[in-house]
């Protein structure tokens, strides 16, 4: 939601589980409120609230009345955490190093200093009369950040947390780096875990205290997270890596390690699988990981209960909004508790299915296909093809009416045919498909995705001369490399999308992303020139529409600049949408509103006029 003044707002709601439709505003409805937590007596409801332009921790009584602050820092809290006794509150927020504390200006220039900042973990006594946040880490020590993933956990007894860290606060160093380390609240000890792989992320203890599961990643591939879940002794000795899961790897974005179950015999996984993310329990013992049953639906954002007994999440689906459930880990018989979006199942409902198709060296490919509103058999349609963002991500079951700059439903009420392909590279389908686009973008998951199309044509669904193409991110560099080797496209957006490798590798925040994908650079140049959409920008016959933040630090916006301004000077129809304030994702729910009206007025003006 938006305030008076347009800025965007999130409320947090309260709901009696056993009272139907019971969920009420629980914050204020003119600040952003997001990850609340009840005290593990019930008692209090902890929350980020944006203040001022800053995240602090607030707290408010579970009965209601006005929150007060128990941090005034002047840089945001990232993540946090109640003690298992509820007398303490632990939290990540970032921190001068003190190497920068020291640092005095000697002259007009300065040196440039990469890691000026560090992210430590803190904690308070909530319940103090002037609570004072605690460092409980120094230099040495990063900790990751947090957001819907905390990367931190209490030992059953309050007295100590352990806690994943990287070198520093580098993007590159938070998908790539991660050790794991235990501090003692009381004498203040840090004990930093001897690292036995290159990744180890996410710490949970055990029920008892006497075991800590966590994500041990390897990297011969960075970027396609090749993991498993693993535990060693709350000493950090005496480690077992359990049984592998499906897609063999967490999911980029959010919590993968939910925690342990109740009896500490298990320990509950989240991962995509298809076009669904899906629930794993893992053995602690090592057998073989079991998958828990959702009946259909898509889950998203769980939650484990302190008492490890109950779970809370989202569930949706292509013509169901999401709403609020819990479930029992015995029976897992979802609860709906929320029904916040009653008023969206009064809109059409496009029918959206899984369809899959060999590619050209005959692997299969999925994807999901959405049909048309008033959709009608033996009628060709214009075919909108989408391509996801990563490439690690995936195209999922979710609601047709999330926020995306690319409008499904209004595309679906238009009378267009939706195909979003999850080609090679994607996550959902196992480490080895998750890896197969390695030094081969524009390769074969080009082909992966023109033989869906083509696929779509077969069936005489698609009308073969009224094609669009889209993205956002890889997928606006797939756009970009799409719309350079075929001229069948009559319109294509490319959203923050790369345009030339060489200068995206210097430019980029995740300095070893393209590396990782394409080789090193210069030693990979032939590489990185020829599967750059600009070095093929003579070959473009489709108009574009190019929209990128101008504060976008993953992709630079000159990869937006490079590309119009070589369309441009050859005469080619292209328009340039640049969002001010805007990241590499478009934040602002009015940029986001923009950038899908333009999407669908582009795409009807090329394909149905």
């Amino acid at each position: 939601m938006e305030d008076e003044k347009g800025v965007l707002t999130s409320r947090i709601y309260k709901s009696n589980p056993l009272k139907k439709d019971s969920a009420t505003p629980f914050s204020s409805a003119n600040v952003s409120s997001l990850h609340p937590r009840w005290s593990p007596d019930g008692q209090w409801i902890a929350f980020i609230s944006t203040r001022e332009g800053v995240n602090n921790i607030y707290l408010i009584s579970s009965t209601g009345g006005e929150a007060i602050a128990l941090t005034k820092g002047k840089r945001d809290v990232q993540a946090f955490r109640w003690s298992p006794d509820g007398k303490k509150i632990a939290f990540v927020m970032a921190d001068d190093t003190e190497s920068c504390k020291n640092k005095k200006k000697t002259s007009l220039a300065y040196v440039y200093q990469e890691h000026c900042t560090i992210n430590r973990l803190w904690a308070l006594d909530v319940f103090s009369s002037t609570p004072i946040a605690e460092s409980l880490t120094n230099d040495d020590y990063c900790v990751r950040r947090g957001g819907d993933s905390i990367e931190f956990d209490w030992s059953p007894d309050s007295t100590k947390i352990a806690f994943a860290y990287s070198p520093n606060i580098e993007e590159e160093s938070f998908f790539l780096d991660s050790s794991l380390a235990t501090v003692d609240l009381i004498s203040k000890i840090i004990d930093p875990w001897e690292k036995l792989s290159p990744y180890e992320a996410s710490p949970s203890y055990s029920p008892d205290g006497s075991q800590v599961a966590y994500i041990s990643g390897h990297l011969a591939k960075r970027y396609s997270i090749h993991s498993q879940i693993a535990t060693r002794s709350s000493s950090g000795k005496s480690r077992a890596i359990l049984s592998p899961t499906f897609n063999e790897g967490q999911f980029l974005l959010g919590q993968s390690l939910l925690g342990w179950t109740q009896d500490g015999k298990n320990i509950l996984f989240f991962e995509p699988k298809g076009t669904k993310f899906h629930l794993v329990l893992l053995p602690a013992d090592g057998t073989e990981a079991k998958e828990i049953k959702t009946n259909g639906m898509l889950i998203r954002e769980p939650s484990l209960s302190y008492d490890k007994s109950m779970l809370a999440f989202t569930l949706q689906s292509p013509d169901t909004p999401p709403e609020a459930f819990i479930a029992n880990l015995n029976d897992f018989s979802p609860l709906q508790v929320s029904s916040l979006n009653l008023e969206l199942l009064s809109y059409s409902k496009p029918k959206t299915e899984i369809v899959s198709w060999a590619s050209e060296d005959g692997m299969q490919i999925e994807g999901l296909l959405t049909y048309p509103t008033d959709y009608k058999a033996g009628k060709q349609y214009p075919l909108l093809l989408i391509i996801h963002g990563g490439p690690m991500s995936f195209f999922n079951e979710y609601f047709l009416g999330t926020p995306y700059p690319y409008p499904f439903a209004s595309f679906a009420e238009e009378g267009f045919l939706i195909l979003r392909p999850n080609p090679r590279g994607s996550c959902g389908y196992g480490i080895d498909f998750r890896s197969a686009n390695y030094h081969d973008w524009g390769g074969a998951d080009f082909s992966d995705i023109m033989s869906g199309v083509d696929s779509m044509i077969e069936k005489s669904i698609a009308d073969p001369k009224r094609l669009g193409v889209m993205g956002w991110s890889y997928g606006g560099y797939m756009t970009a490399w799409t719309i350079t080797q075929t001229s069948r496209f009559k319109a294509a957006s490319m959203g923050a999308g790369i345009s030339n490798l060489v200068s995206m590798n210097g430019t980029t925040d995740i300095h070893k992303f393209l590396t990782d994908f394409m080789g090193i650079f210069p030693h990979s140049r032939r590489l990185y020139e020829d599967r750059s959409p600009i070095n093929h920008v003579l070959n473009v016959q489709t108009p574009c529409l190019i929209q990128h933040g101008i504060e976008d630090k993953r992709v630079h916006v000159t990869q937006g600049y490079e590309f119009y301004h070589a369309l441009k000077r050859l005469g080619k129809e292209v328009t340039f949408v640049l969002y001010p304030g805007m990241g590499h994702h478009l934040s602002d729910p009015k940029m986001m509103l923009d950038a899908m009206e333009r999407n669908l007025a582009w795409f009807k003006q090329h394909l149905q006029n």
